[in-house]
């Protein structure tokens, strides 16, 4: 179902991703060390369906590798899953299209041939690699699922087979916060308390993700209590945290759980491994604020919690242009491009005055569009602050452009794995800001080299 690419016999002259000897077009093979050429494939090697025969189907794209062993392991799994469910009439309108991390088009085909739905063409990486980035691919195997109009439905599809191999929940939609947190509560005395009982008394809660194998874990969770009891003697019934358990026994839930002041989801229950999926939680400990209506006010709190001011500025809701912050800067590189005003000594008001308006001119776009279409909404760009002799990321970029005498814009787009510089110069005006920004935006800006 794969349309490989064509080779006529007068095709260009080829080099061989081996040994790098030159070949002719018409040769398949290498005349030196035999190996394939990835663009020798045949059209009547595949069976070529349009694009369109997928119209209104959900589709998952199945991120693979012959070289995994995870991989191997799990797609005989996912062919079962397949075949028995495109019989049932939830599966007529379903189909999967492998999209290859393989390092050659030999060993594509070879694993491609075990494959009963199609695949993403081998030779067009550039797709591949903007597939990667769009659905934020962190390692393989990845089983993203689309809805017919290309909305993602979960990005956890290979745990939904895995959990679900007869696709009685099918196409496993991600619940929302309050759907995925419902359900009943341990307190310190062992009673049991319900969702509606804590949203009617705490204006806010906190999903701690932690255990007690954890030693980060273990440091951060006596700060967490101090905060706890802080803010709410400042403001009384002002948070409730919930402690969401990674711990591998119930010995060690009980023993860590004994040390904390708030409530718990009883150990083992079907709901951690919900709200680890629904959060995206990659790492503990990990905190993330709720209000009492459900929505996300802050996804990545622990280190809000550290500072200074924490309980004066609780709750932390996300700002146009944020100082650098170690807990947030991974995510927002995975988020998506992200531009550091990088600010030398003595410039920190005059870069904020030129580049928070434009923050916040893209923050109410990305607010918006979350607001209209949920976790499929993605920022198109995303701002920090990094001020010299204060922030560890400042003098790394600096000096990624031969150092500094003014400040810069510098964006870094993980995804894409390229850095972007602002003109250097003696100042930053919100038009220069605005102009270097639409100048990436638009692919029209310079790579740092």
């Amino acid at each position: 179902m794969c349309e490989g690419p064509k080779l006529s016999a007068d095709a260009a002259e080829w080099t061989c991703s081996k040994c790098t000897l030159g070949n002719k077009g018409s040769q398949t093979v290498c005349e030196a060390c035999s190996t394939p050429n990835s663009a020798a494939a045949k059209e009547e090697d595949y069976d070529v369906e349009p694009v369109s025969s997928l119209a209104g189907k959900i589709i998952a794209l199945y991120f693979s590798a012959h070289w995994c062993g995870p991989c191997r392991s799990f797609t005989p799994q996912l062919a079962s899953f397949y075949e028995e469910f495109k019989a049932t009439d939830k599966g007529r309108d379903f189909e999967i299209v492998f999209v290859s991390s393989d390092r050659d088009d030999a060993s594509f085909r070879e694993y491609f041939g075990e494959m009963p739905w199609a695949a993403l063409p081998y030779a067009d990486r550039e797709l591949k690699k903007k597939l990667g980035g769009e659905f934020d691919v962190q390692g393989i195997p990845t089983l993203v699922l689309l809805s017919p109009d290309g909305d993602v439905i979960t990005s956890d599809g290979v745990e939904a087979v895995s959990e679900d191999p007869s696709g009685s929940q099918f196409p496993w939609r991600a619940k929302t916060p309050l759907e995925a947190l419902d359900g009943a509560f341990v307190g310190k005395d062992g009673s049991a308390t319900d969702l509606a009982a804590v949203r009617e008394r705490a204006e806010y809660i906190g999903l701690y993700f932690s255990a007690h194998w954890c030693p980060p874990c273990r440091g951060f969770t006596p700060k967490l209590i101090k905060f706890y009891q802080e803010l709410n003697k400042a403001s009384a019934n002002k948070l409730e945290v919930v402690f969401v358990s990674g711990d591998n026994d119930q010995e060690s839930f009980d023993e860590y759980y004994g040390s904390m002041p708030w409530l718990a989801v009883p150990f083992n229950d079907d709901r951690i491994r919900s709200l680890n999926q629904t959060f995206r939680v990659e790492g503990i400990p990990h905190l993330v604020i709720l209000d009492r209506h459900g929505g996300v006010v802050h996804d990545s709190a622990v280190g809000a919690v550290q500072k200074p001011d924490s309980v004066a500025k609780f709750p932390w809701p996300a700002q146009a242009l944020d100082s650098f912050d170690p807990s947030l800067f991974g995510k927002m590189l995975n988020a998506g491009p992200l531009c550091v005003a990088l600010a030398p000594a003595g410039t920190r008001e005059d870069v904020v005055a030129a580049v928070r308006p434009l923050a916040e001119e893209h923050k109410a776009r990305f607010d918006a569009d979350k607001a209209a279409n949920g976790k499929a909404a993605k920022p198109a760009i995303q701002f920090m602050l990094s001020e010299e002799k204060k922030d560890p990321i400042y003098g790394k970029l600096a000096s990624m452009v031969g150092g500094l005498s003014g400040p810069i814009l510098f964006v870094i787009d993980a995804k894409n794995q390229t850095e972007f510089a602002s003109k250097k110069g003696d100042s930053i005006t919100a038009d220069s800001a605005r102009e270097f920004v639409e100048q990436f935006l638009k692919g029209e800006a310079n790579p740092v080299q």
